[in-house]
């Protein structure tokens, strides 16, 4: 009798931790396509972020040491079906971050199959890394209300309810406010000094709130304070009509439609694919319902798509310094210009967009999460100066006066002190910028844009030149006459 030969079982793979395969992905878009480290980190839902943020600010550190050991080592031309991505992700994490890897993966294994070689390598390269400062500042937890689905009043109860106790808010000064923020113990919480609607918690309160009830049914959002700025600022009246330009995540649209009492219009535009199925979860889940999101450019965006617009919040991609440097900061303070001029660039073309395709519009704030003025007064700048319908307000009467940094005047005369910051180791936020313009009244142009078009010299042709010409011309000609003569 025959028998059949038993059915070889294939074993089964073994993935990737999705850490390493996440910051693989991360690594690859900030260096082939120069997109923010706070975008793609924050935007991703399968990160632990802070060990994510500081793995990756080990690799920019280390960059030119972890080139000189892939070269020595030739790993990559070793193992070509090794992701270099990825096998840049885990070499940084086995040198200079954990000192070790997780998981029985066959890219794991590779790279640990290797680790004596790699050791030996690093001992050998000249190159040193570039000297870094870990911030430690105590930054809160912030919670916004979301008051479409919660009162106000319901969520300071269900907080005190939940064992929280609440501090009283009445401050003198703003600086005695962030002294008492700084001084909150693991059971007490805050009202914020500007936004009402905003709670402040403990940092502690991390994984409480991470796993709250509420939170997860769309009534309480975690948002940092400086993040909730642009909303509040931009104040639309309720039942106005609200253009939000690079929308994506979604939370200051949310914060947009509460302010208005979830009456009125928000046209929410997102480009990218992946953001804009973020948004449109973001909007179901928090019960807005005056919303219509749009998956397009921005700049294909006009009256005909979004008819009547009298707000704009423009907070487009932007370097991202202003988030990096809560978790790190190089000290010699390396911009990448190359980057920035792109940056800078499609940062103006969106507010020169935002201030002359829509006839309605009487408000708009344009803000980044960028330190670098770049990014900030020199795009205001730009835009101001071609463009004539708006004009610079103070950001800071808008938040009552109460507020320490704004921009240099001294770099920047009549910008400067009309432009905000918010800076993370004074205000406890992460580092952002914000500025706010109104549209100028009829006949009226703004101070930069006329003096732009003072500076242009009018061309004025010379008489005299002009008829010297013609006297040259006439000889040439009679000279030429005379020789064909001959």
């Amino acid at each position: 009798m025959i028998m059949d030969e038993p059915a070889q079982v294939k074993p089964k793979k073994i993935n990737v931790p999705t850490q390493y395969r996440e910051g693989a992905k991360i690594l690859k878009q900030m260096v082939e396509e120069g997109k923010s480290l706070k975008n793609l980190v924050y935007n991703n839902q399968h990160l632990r972020i802070s060990s994510m943020s500081k793995l990756m600010g080990l690799i920019q550190a280390h960059e030119q040491q972890l080139e000189e050991v892939i070269k020595k080592t030739e790993i990559f031309e070793k193992e070509k079906y090794l992701n270099p991505w990825l096998g840049r992700i885990l070499i940084s994490e086995l040198l200079f971050g954990r000192k070790q890897l997780i998981g029985q993966s066959k890219p794991v294994q590779c790279v640990l199959s290797y680790q004596e070689e790699l050791e030996k390598a690093l001992a050998s390269v000249e190159a040193k890394p570039k000297e870094q400062k870990l911030f430690k500042y105590n930054v809160p937890r912030y919670v916004r209300i979301n008051t479409i689905l919660m009162p106000y009043k319901d969520a300071i109860e269900y907080c005190e309810q939940e064992g929280w106790k609440l501090v009283s808010n009445e401050f003198d000064t703003y600086e005695e406010f962030l002294k008492a923020v700084q001084e909150l113990d693991d059971e007490t919480f805050m009202i914020d000094y500007h936004i009402k609607e905003l709670l402040i918690f403990p940092k502690s309160s991390k994984r409480y709130w991470s796993t709250n009830e509420m939170k997860n049914e769309g009534k309480f959002l975690l948002q940092d304070k400086a993040s909730c700025l642009p909303p509040f600022m931009l104040d639309p009246a309720k039942k106005s009509v609200v253009l939000d330009m690079c929308s994506a995540p979604g939370n200051k649209t949310v914060q947009l439609a509460a302010i208005m009492k979830n009456k009125g219009k928000i046209y929410a535009v997102e480009k990218d694919a992946d953001r804009f199925k973020l948004l449109c979860e973001t909007i179901e889940a928090s019960g807005v319902k005056i919303c219509q999101t749009i998956h397009s450019d921005i700049t294909s965006i006009g009256p005909e798509q979004a008819p009547k617009v009298e707000y704009i919040l423009l907070d487009p991609s932007c370097s991202g310094s202003g988030m990096l440097n809560r978790f790190v900061q190089d000290t010699d303070n390396e911009k990448d210009s190359q980057r920035l001029y792109k940056l800078s660039g499609l940062q103006y073309k969106l507010l020169f967009h935002a201030m002359t395709n829509f006839p309605n519009v009487q408000r708009i704030v344009y803000s980044t999460c960028s330190i670098y003025p770049e990014e900030n007064e020199e795009v205001v700048l730009g835009a101001l100066r071609h463009c004539k319908d708006f004009k610079l307000i103070n950001a800071k009467e808008l938040l009552g006066g109460y507020w320490t940094h704004t921009g240099s005047e001294e770099a920047y005369p009549r910008i400067g002190s009309n432009v905000i910051y918010s800076k993370t180791e004074h205000d406890l936020t992460i580092g952002f910028f914000v500025a706010v313009f109104i549209r100028c009244d009829e006949g009226e142009e703004n101070e930069f844009y006329k003096e732009k078009q003072a500076s242009k010299r009018p061309f004025v042709k010379n008489k005299n030149a002009d008829e010297a010409s013609k006297q040259n011309k006439y000889k040439k000609k009679k000279l030429q006459k005379e020789i064909d003569t001959e």
